[in-house]
């Protein structure tokens, strides 16, 4: 039997083991409350014939950036969803169809490095770039570190139903496949959360802070709507903002002699453009020049040219230009030569009165700079301008442009200078192509040089009219 000092002494346990619980109870169930504040975080959405016909599938922050139009979020919420639908939306509430801040469309997904093609917990993050400046509408966050680990963050992150939630809890840190994790305990997170700001030294007047985790790494962000974790930002993360706010293609929305090489199908257009061009001035109008290396494998009777083309569209402002003849310089064949990546196209009539037209002018001297228009995989045309420099590559000199975004695709765009403002033509002095057909990287392109060579080939194809 117990005594009565023995029972009164497991009682009190008792009850001081209760309130232990509880006061344990309640920070477990510790849950992220609606956001209405306002500031950088936001929905990633689909759009669907320009409207948002489903809740956000991930979070988003814009970060500070000298053009004011980057965005952070987690690796694993990319990849499925084609760049071309996806759009940013800060301050979104779902189901609401007034959106205060903006829709801002993304044009541009930058991955660590190693990401692909498992993915790697110690670096789920990723860089967006959008279309505009999304930083001069909302402020944006500041680009930190998760080293040491502050005393406290706020989290915001978007429900499954749409809706912004946020909650601010002390984060700590866990060693997950040998990769440290910060770790962020609070109901609520849910996967439309990956990709949700860290953010530390939140200004109350602007909702803005320092960003230095987002909801993702271990468990793609966590397996349970209570923890979530982040890969850590450091060196790496650094390194990839330095890499996404590099020099960088926007999209060109403006009128010119530069379209799309495409494959008919039955009279339709049926994939992606798969090569750039540009009408050149000729006496019969019907001219237009490309990189060599973009021809050979596509016959004639199936290609046309579509200036100022815009992927997935109808309707070709400018008409649709039947291609009959191609023609190529000396020594191309059998295996190319990059010192004369470049040929010629002859269309049905005269676009150039359609479009206007670039005259041919040459690479030497390199001028201060260069504009390039070429169209991306999914079928927009970007544009971009910049210095241009040479480069002696297997005793060939080559024309050298450093501006990311230009794709396969891209190969034939031209390199043009001294461009009209009024019409967008200009003189064109080399097109992607020559060393590694243009480039093997979508940051770095090449031109073979324009000279005596492209003049003596432009006057034999005049000739042929």
């Amino acid at each position: 039997m117990i005594g009565r000092k023995t029972g009164l002494a497991i009682f009190l346990i008792l009850v001081l083991a209760g309130s232990l619980f509880a006061v344990h109870a309640a920070r477990s169930t510790d849950a992220a409350v609606p956001y209405a504040g306002a500031g950088a975080v936001g929905a990633l959405v689909i759009l669907d014939h320009n409207k948002i016909t489903r809740p956000p599938f991930c979070t988003a922050a814009v970060v500070r950036s000298p053009a004011g139009n980057l965005l952070v979020t987690a690796a694993h919420c990319l990849g499925r969803v084609p760049v071309s639908v996806m759009a940013f939306v800060p301050g979104f509430q779902g189901g609401s169809s007034h959106f205060r801040y903006g829709v801002w469309r993304v044009v541009r997904q930058t991955f660590p490095a190693h990401w692909f093609p498992a993915g790697n917990i110690r670096r789920d993050f990723a860089f967006l770039t959008v279309r505009g400046n999304v930083q001069a509408k909302v402020g944006a966050e500041t680009l930190g570190t998760s080293s040491p680990v502050p005393a406290s963050v706020q989290v915001i992150g978007y429900t499954l139903d749409g809706h912004p939630a946020t909650c601010t809890e002390a984060p700590t840190t866990v060693v997950a496949a040998g990769q440290r994790q910060l770790r962020f305990t609070c109901k609520g997170y849910v996967s439309a959360a990956s990709g949700a700001p860290f953010l530390v030294n939140v200004s109350a007047k602007t909702g803005n802070g320092t960003v230095i985790g987002v909801i993702g790494g271990y468990q793609q962000g966590g397996d349970s709507p209570s923890i979530s974790y982040s890969s850590p930002f450091g060196a790496t993360v650094k390194a990839l903002y330095r890499t996404a706010t590099a020099p960088a293609a926007v999209p060109y929305d403006g009128a010119g002699a530069v379209g799309a090489l495409v494959i008919l199908d039955h009279n339709k257009i049926t994939r992606p453009p798969f090569c750039t061009a540009a009408v050149v001035r000729s006496p019969a109008g019907n001219l237009l020049v490309t990189a060599a290396h973009c021809l050979g494998r596509v016959p004639v009777s199936v290609m046309a040219f579509v200036p100022g083309y815009r992927g997935g569209s109808g309707h070709f402002r400018y008409g649709l230009w039947r291609v009959v003849r191609q023609t190529f310089p000396a020594h191309w064949f059998p295996g190319g030569n990059i010192k004369r990546d470049f040929a010629f196209l002859t269309v049905r009539s005269d676009v150039q009165a359609k479009v206007g037209a670039e005259t041919l002018g040459t690479s030497s001297p390199a001028p201060a700079s260069v504009q390039v228009i070429g169209y991306t995989l999914d079928g927009h045309p970007v544009i971009c301008t910049r210095p241009a420099t040479t480069i002696a590559v297997r005793g060939q000199r080559q024309l050298k442009f450093t501006c990311d975004g230009y794709e396969a695709s891209a190969s034939g765009a031209p390199f043009l200078v001294n461009v009209s403002a009024k019409t967008g033509n200009g003189t064109i002095i080399g097109v992607i192509g020559g060393y590694q057909q243009g480039g093997d990287t979508p940051s770095i392109s090449y031109s073979s040089p324009f000279g005596a060579t492209i003049r003596a080939l432009y006057r034999a194809v005049v000739r042929k009219g």
